[in-house]
């Protein structure tokens, strides 16, 4: 189900398809690790930060290498690589564009509870990557 979810909502989310959140996400999901906006942790902000990739980055090609689940609880591995072509809010600062492709890659943790995604925490060094990407 988490691997439909990438497959089929974030990158159609990426690529500016429709997509059917319904189908993934509980009503009440928490994203607990915003990049933009870290005090918010609803639905919304995981809109605004997909919307905020998708205005940053092109080219996505994203890989789940590897995921673990336990109990309730799935980890998957990814990476990625992507073209910096516009700007990347992040609370950390703004990075304009590097016009670079960037290789990325982090760890996202998913609580299910009746086949839908409850909460979601990403870590990534996204921003690390495209910052050190900014500064070449």
């Amino acid at each position: 189900m988490v691997k439909d979810y990438i497959d089929n909502h974030f990158m159609a989310m990426l690529r500016g398809e429709e997509h059917d959140v319904g189908a993934f996400l509980a009503p009440d999901v928490k994203y607990h690790t915003a990049w933009i906006t870290p005090q918010d942790d609803h639905t919304e902000t995981l809109q605004v930060e997909g919307e905020a990739l998708k205005g940053a980055f092109r080219d996505i090609d994203l890989r789940v290498d590897r995921m673990v689940a336990e109990d309730d609880f799935l980890t998957a591995h990814w990476s990625a690589s992507v073209h910096h072509h516009g700007s990347f809010p992040h609370a950390a600062g703004e990075i304009e564009p590097t016009g670079q492709r960037v290789e990325v890659g982090g760890l996202s943790l998913y609580r299910l509870r009746d086949g839908k995604i409850t909460d979601i925490w990403v870590y990534s060094n996204v921003w690390d990557a495209v910052r050190s990407g900014a500064l070449r």
